[in-house]
């Protein structure tokens, strides 16, 4: 009998070869694992361009960087004033590259929106957020309100954030704007002391890191608590009086309205140390509000102005005669009726004199006999004393623009030029210059520099260099000059009675020179100046008043500028009695000794 063979069972079979597929099928998976993890690894630990390639990316799609600058010093005046002080303000920012598409009705109404609170034009933002730009600021060191009007658009958290950024404000405003300046947006100084002491002053930059937290927010985030420095730098004290720096200003802006002059400039200088009480420029600026800055308004006219100031400088000539020994106190000489002849042209004096002694040269600030003195001392001998009194040099306060001083070579000079340098045309000074030379000529003959910070402060002389002190002129004929200039004070037939103060005694000297117009081509515009100081016994400030190009005629500096240190003096007295900052009662050794 035939068995039938019973066929295979094929099911029975499959079970068996699932499994040795499920095992190869791990094996592989296992494999592309330990490649993928070693790869991985590759890429984490060994330096390649691939690595850093990658590297790059991935910030850039998850965080961007920005460099912020930590808040600056405080600049006070000598007092502990606050004149410029910084305070931290909101600065908007987003990444663009989080920005929806510009295309779609949402995302065109939001970048709409975003043009119009940052006044950046849409089509940038376009740009930026189709580049794929990371960061980009929108408006910087902003009111609160801006802030809050950003923060309100829709899903702000995930495109924008806000960073807080030290922004700088002057309390005082107007008040010595020129002389402090005033610094950029990136917290840098750009302008008068900001600008000279900006190492010494400003913070240290910090980057700030702005990230993507789980939620999608932007995060800002600062590496070693980077926003909060463990410490300031030190104040700066100039050595600025502010109550000094507004009275001077409102004066000379009184003056200003009444002479119809387009400028003006004021100096007062503590002439023992060389310290500057007050620094004045008009017309002046807001440092709160740079729109209202201009060239005219950000110039500091009484270091960069380079003018031919007139009769001021015949105080110096004089004493430069005594001192050299070819004039005596006592001599007289002839000033020919105020007219004298010389090969190309002719002086003139405003006061017809003949004979005159030297103490009324002065008084009535003859140029023929100013002349006369000039060439008994010699070209040479003469321009030695003027750089000798610092005329024809920088004044030295290191403040940006400073002029640089008129130098000439006398050895070149015709008669006439050599005439008019003598009472003080010709020559080009600043309005600092020529109160320098006055605190080295009233003080005891001896020159200091000029001094923007207070001197006892520490660090001082590390900030400003050495100050040398070399005399000029001797004591005795600092002495003498002193007792003539304040008979042009108090002597009512001279040149500057208006001059007087009401509590101390003073002296001086006017000037009224001639500036030349571009429009005209000629000598048409008038500079009323008065150089004075006081008391006059012992002298303790150096005051200079100019008015540039005033309107009214006729434009003495007797009349014009000669009130207006009158009304400064008067105040400044009557501020530091008060006040308890300064005794201006002394008494004069060199003085007591004379009958």
């Amino acid at each position: 009998m035939l068995l039938k063979q019973r066929a295979p069972n094929v099911l029975a079979m499959r079970p068996d070869r699932a499994h040795r597929r499920l095992v190869v099928l791990g094996i592989l998976l296992a494999l592309a694992l330990v490649v993928t993890l070693a790869r991985f690894g590759y890429l984490a630990l060994v330096p390649s361009s691939l690595r850093t390639r990658l590297l790059t990316q991935d910030l850039r799609q998850h965080s961007s960087t920005t460099v912020l600058a930590t808040p600056r010093a405080a600049i006070t005046d000598r007092h502990g004033r606050s004149l410029a002080l910084t305070v931290m303000r909101p600065s908007i920012f987003i990444v663009p590259a989080r920005l929806p598409d510009p295309i779609e009705p949402e995302g065109r109404a939001l970048f709409d929106k975003i043009a119009q609170l940052s006044g950046v034009p849409r089509s940038r933002l376009v740009s930026w957020r189709n580049n794929g730009r990371q960061f980009a600021w929108l408006r910087r060191q902003t009111t609160d309100d801006i802030e809050r009007a950003f923060a309100a658009l829709p899903s702000w958290s995930e495109y924008g954030a806000v960073l807080k950024e030290p922004a700088r404000v002057y309390p005082f405003g107007t008040v010595a704007s020129q002389l402090i300046g005033f610094t950029g947006i990136d917290n840098h100084g750009l302008a008068g002391v900001e600008a000279l002491f900006d190492a010494q002053i400003r913070g240290e930059q910090q980057s700030v890191q702005v990230t993507r937290d789980a939620r999608r927010r932007l995060v800002v985030t600062w590496p070693n608590d980077a926003s909060k420095p463990d410490t300031m730098p030190a104040p700066l004290v100039l050595s600025i009086d502010a109550e000094v720096q507004r009275i001077l200003e409102g004066e000379l802006a009184k003056a200003m309205k009444a002479s119809g002059a387009r400028g003006a400039s004021g100096v007062i200088m503590d002439v023992t140390s060389g310290e500057l009480y007050a620094l004045a420029s008009l017309p002046s600026f807001d440092g709160n509000r740079p729109e209202t800055r201009s060239p005219e308004s950000t110039r500091l006219r009484p270091l960069q102005d380079a003018l031919e100031l007139g009769s001021v400088i015949k105080p110096f000539v004089v004493a430069a005669a005594l001192d050299a020994g070819s004039l005596r106190s006592k001599d007289h000489l002839d000033c020919e009726n105020g007219v004298l002849r010389l090969p190309g042209g002719t002086i003139n004096d405003v006061k017809k004199k003949g004979v005159l002694s030297v103490s009324d040269i002065l008084k009535f600030s003859s140029n023929v006999c100013m002349y006369k003195i000039a060439r008994g001392m010699g070209r040479e001998q003469l321009w030695k004393y003027l750089q000798a009194f610092g005329l024809t040099e920088p004044a030295g306060s290191g403040l940006p623009g400073e002029f640089t001083g008129d130098r000439q070579d006398h050895r070149r000079w015709r008669e006439l030029r050599f005439a008019n340098i003598s009472f003080g045309q010709g020559i080009a000074i600043s309005p600092l210059q020529m109160t320098r030379a006055a605190a080295t000529l009233v003080s005891g003959g001896a020159r200091v520099p000029v001094r923007i910070l207070r001197t006892d402060q520490a660090g001082a002389d590390a900030l400003l260099g050495p100050r040398p002190v070399f005399q000029v002129v001797q004591p005795e004929v600092s002495f003498q000059l002193r007792k003539m200039m304040a008979g042009i004070v108090t002597d009512t037939d001279a040149t500057a009675p208006a001059a007087r103060l009401m509590e101390f005694s003073a002296g001086g000297k006017t000037g009224t020179a001639q500036k030349f117009s571009s429009a005209s081509r000629s000598y048409s515009e008038r500079i009323p100046s008065f150089l004075g100081f006081f008391p006059a016994e012992l002298p303790r400030f150096a005051v200079y008043i100019v008015l540039d190009e005033v309107s009214v005629r006729p434009a003495w500096g007797g009349t014009l500028a000669a009130p207006v240190f009158s009304a400064v003096g008067t105040a400044l007295g009557r501020y530091l009695k008060a006040t308890g900052h300064l005794s201006l009662y002394n008494s004069d050794p060199l003085n007591s000794e004379r009958p």
